[in-house]
């Protein structure tokens, strides 16, 4: 199953007014394999070099927490009774990954 999504609207519905030169939308494709029970999440987003490379803990596998302060793509995935999780993807290759209850709730720091 492949699921693709254009971000070309602001976080609050708004038409983005920006989409010019090199500010182009942000496009994810999720797609998932139900015979590995794997989410691949793949984002085509324009490059803007404008913050410095976020720190690593140096092992593979594991997040970069404060990623949100760097440059990322966010998504967020709805689940049940208002729970969702938090994915963010750095250029870099780092990651975050967090889970919600509720709205600013997180029920841990770093998946």
């Amino acid at each position: 199953m492949v699921f693709t999504q254009t971000v070309d609207y602001t976080w609050n519905g708004k038409q983005r007014d920006d989409l010019h030169g090199n500010h182009k939308p942000v496009t994810f494709i999720l797609e998932y394999d139900s015979a590995k029970e794997e989410l691949i999440i793949k984002v085509q987003a324009p490059f803007f070099d404008d913050c410095p490379i976020p720190p690593s803990k140096g092992e593979t596998g594991y997040g970069t927490y404060e990623l949100w302060n760097y440059e990322v793509a966010e998504i967020f995935i709805e689940g049940k009774d208002s729970h969702y999780t938090e994915v963010e993807l750095s250029p870099f290759g780092n990651f975050l990954i967090l889970t919600f209850e509720a709205p600013r709730k997180a029920t841990n720091d770093d998946v």
